[in-house]
C-alpha cells in the first residue's frame, strides 16, 4: 500500500468511529453484492448488533449464529468436536472453523432449509457469504490455561468474493495480512492502546481462504467484549480499503 493510502487508512481508523466503519462496510459490500454473516461466542450478539444498528442493514447482513456454549460450535457450526474436547473453543482453529461454519450456514440465495447440509455451496458466485467469528475469555477470571482478555477473530472469504472485490483474494490478502497490525494499532492511536494484536494468519480452502487473529485486551469484562468487536470490523475495513477507496471516488 502506497504511503497515501496508509495515511488515510490509518486516519479512518483512529477517527472514524465503529458505527462508520460499519457503514462503510455495508454501504460497499452491497455495491458488490457481498453478503455478511457472524458465528458469535463471547461477543454474545455484540458484533451482530454492530450491523444491524445501521439502516439499510438487511441488503447485506444474513445473521448471526450466538453459540455461546462449547457444544454449539460443533452441533451448529460444524467446528470439530475431537479439537474442542481436547483443546477448548478459545483456539485459532476455532475461530476460523467457525467463520467457515456460519458462511455455510447462511449460504444459499433461495428458500433453502437444508442448512446443515455439509455439501452446501460456500461459494456460490450468486450470493457471495463472508464469515466472521469471534471466540475468546472476556473475563473476569481466566479459563483454565487461557487469561481473561484472550480473544480470536476469524475471517471466511470465499473464492467468489474476488470477483466482486480485486483485493478479496488470497495473494493479496496474504501480502496485506502482515501490515494489518501496523495499521490497526501501531498508528498513535490511544483508544486502542490497551488492545495488542498479534499471529495474524492466513490458510487456503478449495472454496475460498480463513483468516485469524489473536488479540489481548486489558480491561473489564465488557471492554474485552466490546474490543473484540470493534478491531473484527477494523481488520476487515482494512483489507477492503483499497477498493473502498475506488468506490467511494466514482
Amino acid at each position: 500500500m502506497c504511503n497515501d493510502l496508509a495515511s488515510a487508512l490509518a486516519n479512518d481508523l483512529v477517527n472514524d468511529s465503529t458505527d462508520v466503519l460499519v457503514s462503510k462496510i455495508l454501504d460497499f459490500c452491497a455495491n458488490k453484492s457481498l453478503h455478511i454473516c457472524c458465528a458469535e461466542s463471547l461477543t454474545g450478539g455484540l458484533l451482530a448488533d454492530s450491523f444491524v444498528k445501521i439502516p439499510g442493514a438487511s441488503k447485506v447482513f444474513l445473521g448471526s449464529a450466538v453459540t455461546y456454549d462449547i457444544r454449539e460450535k460443533s452441533k451448529i457450526l460444524g467446528v470439530d468436536p475431537d479439537f474442542l474436547k481436547t483443546f477448548g473453543a478459545v483456539e485459532p482453529s476455532v475461530a476460523k472453523q467457525m467463520a467457515f461454519g456460519c458462511a455455510r450456514l447462511y449460504s444459499g440465495s433461495k428458500w433453502q432449509y437444508e442448512c446443515l447440509e455439509p455439501k452446501k455451496d460456500v461459494d456460490n458466485a450468486d450470493f457471495p457469504v463472508i464469515g466472521f467469528s469471534t471466540t475468546g475469555v472476556a473475563g473476569p477470571g481466566s479459563d483454565g490455561t487461557k487469561p481473561a482478555g484472550l480473544a480470536y477473530v476469524g475471517i471466511f472469504i470465499p473464492n467468489s468474493a474476488s470477483d466482486c472485490c480485486s483485493l478479496l483474494d488470497f495473494d493479496s490478502v496474504s501480502l496485506k495480512i502482515s501490515e494489518i497490525k501496523d495499521y490497526v494499532f501501531d498508528c498513535g492511536c490511544g483508544k486502542i492502546s490497551n488492545i495488542s494484536l498479534s499471529k495474524c494468519n492466513i490458510d487456503s480452502l478449495d472454496c475460498g481462504f480463513t483468516i485469524c487473529a489473536q488479540l489481548n485486551i486489558v480491561g473489564q469484562r465488557q471492554d474485552v467484549r466490546v474490543g473484540v468487536v470493534d478491531v473484527l470490523i477494523k481488520i476487515f475495513y482494512a483489507l477492503i480499503f483499497e477498493d473502498w477507496i475506488f468506490y467511494a471516488r466514482t
